[in-house]
């Protein structure tokens, strides 16, 4: 008894009947059919109604050498998100416009996306300088330095031109000293981006400014010398010595003389923050 293929359902004849010459014309068209669709059938898309069909997948242009074969048997541009982006310009969420040199990648929250602007040290509109003493400036300006640093106190020598050393563990480039003076703090400073020769001595009460030669034995109360581990301070007039000061120094060759509140980097914003307890 003849029997039929898994696949076409051929006709098979059984091992007992006699060879068929319609039945193996039959199966041979039948195969014809099947190939001939196979070459010719279009790959059919699938709707919002109908399941798609099999078949050859439609030939892609040299326009769509980029794209995919969407379920609904259309080529179709690779969106953003998915990682196969080549730019960053193809992402649905980024739009750049008049593109310079140093730009950098900042979200707008109000239409979410990520566009482009100008690099800047960081966002200081929600700070307020405009009651900030010349003593919180000077402080402000110790917390910002970057480099080798050190603070603390030390007392005057107790004789006239008395030179008492400060041990930093490193060559500063900055020194402050404030020393307690009659009825005012007197300020000396030492900069080595302003020079490297003298510092200077400021007494508020007399709104004077000496300036010190370093290395000298004797002259002024102030910095008087500046060592490959610390500095030396000396004192001149009764009032300066046996007197308890406190000092800072930098070591480092970043340190910011002045501040310049546009050109803060966004650490230094960070730690400004810090400094006056905003978050």
């Amino acid at each position: 008894m003849a029997t039929g293929t898994a696949w076409y359902n051929l006709t098979k004849s059984a091992s007992n009947e006699n060879y068929n010459v319609g039945i193996f014309n039959n199966n041979f068209d039948m195969i014809d059919e099947q190939m001939h669709q196979n070459e010719t059938g279009v790959f059919g898309g699938a709707t919002e109604l109908a399941d798609g069909t099999v078949g050859n997948v439609p030939a892609p242009t040299i326009a769509d050498k980029d794209k995919y074969l969407k379920g609904d048997g259309t080529w179709a541009e690779v969106q953003g998100g998915g990682g196969s982006a080549s730019a960053i310009s193809d992402l649905t969420d980024v739009s750049l416009t008049n593109l310079a040199d140093g730009d950098v990648l900042k979200y707008d929250s109000q239409n979410q996306e990520w566009v482009n602007s100008a690099e800047s040290g960081g966002d200081i509109t929600d700070l307020d300088f405009s009651d900030m003493t010349n003593n919180q400036i000077s402080d402000l300006i110790d917390n910002l330095n970057a480099g080798a640093a050190d603070s603390g106190t030390f007392t005057t020598g107790s004789q006239q031109y008395e030179k008492v050393e400060i041990n930093c563990g490193f060559r500063p480039k900055y020194v402050k000293v404030i020393l307690p003076f009659s009825q005012s703090d007197t300020v000396a400073i030492y900069d080595s981006s302003i020079s490297t020769t003298t510092s200077t001595w400021y007494i508020p009460q007399e709104s004077r400014t000496y300036t010190l030669t370093l290395g000298e034995a004797q002259g002024e109360t102030g910095i008087s010398d500046i060592t490959d581990t610390g500095f030396k301070f000396r004192c001149n007039a009764g009032n300066t010595r046996n007197v308890q000061c406190t000092f800072t120094s930098h070591g480092g060759d970043s340190y910011i003389a002045t501040v310049d509140f546009n050109d803060l980097t966004a650490s230094q914003i960070a730690t400004l923050k810090s400094v006056l307890g905003i978050s």
